[in-house]
């Protein structure tokens, strides 16, 4: 069985994907990271995850990948609340 970590799972944008892989027979795992200017947060290899910005400044994200493969073709794209994938 495959296992999620959802970030921000008590908001909405964690809530709807949390309830759609659970609905696809997921073990979800819910944690909640405010990060703040400057602060960075390390997402594990299969991880899922959203993020959200729940202020009014601009957000600007910097994504590192690390290790021997670098592309993006082995990325999932799930349905999120504003019907994405």
């Amino acid at each position: 069985m495959k296992t999620a970590v959802i970030t921000d799972v008590t908001g909405q944008d964690g809530a709807y994907p949390a309830e759609l892989l659970l609905q696809k027979g997921y073990i979800v795992h819910g944690v909640d990271h405010l990060l703040k200017a400057n602060d960075s947060i390390y997402i594990p290899v299969g991880a899922v995850h959203c993020l959200a910005n729940d202020t009014d400044e601009t957000l600007h994200l910097v994504e590192v990948q690390s290790g021997s493969y670098l592309g993006e073709d082995d990325i999932e794209r799930l349905e999120d609340l504003y019907g994405r994938h």
